[in-house]
């Protein structure tokens, strides 16, 4: 049955059953604290204190039940209190520490501390706390130190070690950041928090799959923890498992109290799948609970943009500006304004945007290689190698830079130099199927074929489920001016899985199965595929694919004349 401990507690005195000690009043305060009813435990304490104003621990609980509901005046007043009637005590001036450092007040706060630590030398969390006051200051060296001392004075201090993890990860340490969260495992996680805030560790170094082993076992725990969605959310999104960060962060929508934020990283999670109706719905409602969110307007405003809303992207981006402080990152919202005004052919105001962005921000990088992007688009190559050249001169280890420099260099005809900006890609991102691809193409474009069936080859075996990387691979083996390259057969495998993959609903791949097909003398199925590809192909590509089903129907194979290059000249990325 359950008791009523307030009801007892009155009925007892009313039945005159003797009177209450201070102490009495204490620990009736320190039941209630433990249930989270801190407004009625301060009334024990307060009466507690009443009966005997001369003990230090009763100010001690009452003053962390006024920090727990935000009353941190009066906590302050509490501690100081305590520490008048008791001053040897460490207690009162460690929690009085942590209610300044709440404050940001961090000089009284780190004198707090080190007033602890001259009456403890073993206080292990004044220690810690020390520690994150010369975070703040940046003082690496200084942190680091206290939170050594921290865990020489208590190795089972789980939090610091997560301490001195983060402040080796800000540090750019981050084999040493590994070693203090893999001590951290070693010791007892038995809560959700404990494992929660590993997570979060493991994702400030990017170890995505640590942090969600993390949050795993913090939901696994059976607490409903809504910031271990959050966080493992978070990680899949940084591993663009889309589906997965979409399902954890409708689960901390719906518990509900949820966050602009878990709308707006939902948001992004819809953004990255191609679903952009969902990804306005969730920038939008993120904007319904904090109007000034500037990056949910600048990410609606990309998706905006997406569908092809021109106008109500920039829109957003306009409106993005209005709340966006100097602090923002306002180069990223020009950078948005400049595409939606190139995407409605003014090309006038994206050049004005363009530049506002690189006025806000002259080193912004990505910002190059975009305008690099556009100007591409437009044919204006040369410039857009100078854009690739500024953002190599600000990073040399952009491997997208390189690789769309590379791009502008073939449109330009310059194979060498194209074939060398490919290799630098490759070798700066040994893993990126693109720039094995694109410099295959150079390659093939430059007459150097087998080097560049080994570049097909290589891009298919890192992304064998891209239908452009078998694509290319039949279509130069079906149409190589060299004849000691031509491989019917095995072109009609590699376009058969083409098609597959699009569904048979591409016209270029079955252009392709076509003319593998009449490299292997099968004129009659190439003639067939070459109708299905008429049928969906642009206007602009058919006068040359009816031109190649008229030789089929003749009973020829095309004309070895690199014609799957100009055909495939859209593909470079």
């Amino acid at each position: 049955m359950h008791k009523d401990s307030d009801f007892e507690d009155e009925l007892s005195e009313a039945s005159g059953f003797g009177s209450e000690s201070a102490a009495d009043y204490a620990e009736r305060g320190i039941r209630l604290a433990e249930q989270g009813e801190y407004a009625n435990a301060v009334a024990k304490y307060s009466e507690a204190i009443r009966l005997d104003p001369k003990d230090a621990a009763f100010y001690i609980y009452r003053g962390n039940c006024l920090e727990r509901m935000g009353e941190l005046d009066k906590a302050i007043a509490d501690y100081t209190t305590a520490i008048g009637i008791d001053p040897s005590d460490a207690v009162p001036y460690f929690y009085r520490g942590s209610v300044w450092s709440r404050r940001n007040d961090y000089d009284k706060a780190f004198s707090d501390f080190t007033d602890a630590i001259d009456r403890d030398s073993r206080h292990s969390e004044a220690l810690r706390s020390c520690g994150h006051i010369w975070v703040h200051k940046g003082d690496w060296d200084n942190a680091l130190a206290d939170f050594d001392a921290a865990i020489d004075v208590d190795p089972q201090n789980v939090l610091a070690y997560f301490s001195r993890g983060w402040a080796w990860s800000r540090k750019g340490e981050n084999d040493k950041a590994k070693a203090d969260y893999i001590a951290m495992g070693e010791l007892d996680l038995l809560e959700a928090s404990a494992f929660c805030r590993r997570g979060w560790a493991w994702s400030q170094i990017g170890e995505w799959d640590q942090a969600i082993a993390d949050y795993d076992q913090a939901i696994d725990l059976g607490t409903r923890n809504i910031e271990a969605y959050r966080g493992r959310g978070y990680a899949w999104f940084e591993k663009r498992a889309w589906s997965e960060a979409i399902a954890d962060y409708t689960k901390a929508i719906d518990s509900g109290t949820p966050t602009p934020k878990d709308y707006r990283y939902r948001g992004h999670a819809w953004l990255g799948s191609g679903e952009w109706e969902n990804a306005v719905a969730d920038y939008t409602e993120a904007i319904r609970l904090d109007p000034c969110d500037v990056n949910a307007y600048t990410k609606r405003g990309s998706a905006q943009l997406k569908r092809g809303e021109c106008d109500l992207a920039i829109a957003d981006y306009s409106q993005a500006l209005q709340v966006a402080s100097q602090e923002n990152r306002r180069e990223i919202i020009y950078y948005g304004l400049a595409m939606a005004w190139a995407e409605k052919g003014d090309h006038d105001r994206a050049a004005r945007d363009w530049s506002e962005a690189f006025r806000c921000n002259p080193h912004y990088t990505t910002g190059y290689i975009a305008r690099g992007l556009y100007l591409a688009r437009l044919g204006k190559y040369e410039e857009a190698i100078a854009d690739y050249d500024r953002a190599l001169s600000l990073n040399p280890d952009s491997a997208d830079a390189y690789n769309n420099r590379g791009n502008a260099r073939v449109k330009l005809g310059d194979y060498y130099q194209a074939i060398a900006d490919f290799t630098e890609s490759i070798r700066i991102d040994p893993d990126d199927s693109t720039a094995y691809n694109n410099r295959g193409f150079a390659r093939e474009s430059n007459q150097e074929f087998e080097h560049a069936i080994a570049d097909y080859c290589e891009a298919l075996r890192r992304d064998p489920e891209n239908w452009v990387r078998h694509a290319r691979l039949a279509d130069l083996l079906a149409t190589c001016p060299d004849e000691r390259y031509r491989d019917g057969v095995r072109a009609i495998e590699l376009a058969e899985t083409a098609c597959h993959l699009t569904d048979f609903g591409d016209a270029y791949s079955l252009a392709v199965l076509a003319s593998a097909h009449a490299e292997a003398a099968n004129f009659d199925e190439a003639a067939d595929w070459q109708s299905k590809a008429i049928d969906l192909a642009d206007d602009d590509d058919k006068p040359d694919m009816e031109s190649w089903l008229e030789l089929y129907r003749s009973g020829q194979a095309h004309p070895k004349q690199r014609r799957g290059l100009r055909r495939f000249l859209r593909f470079l990325n």
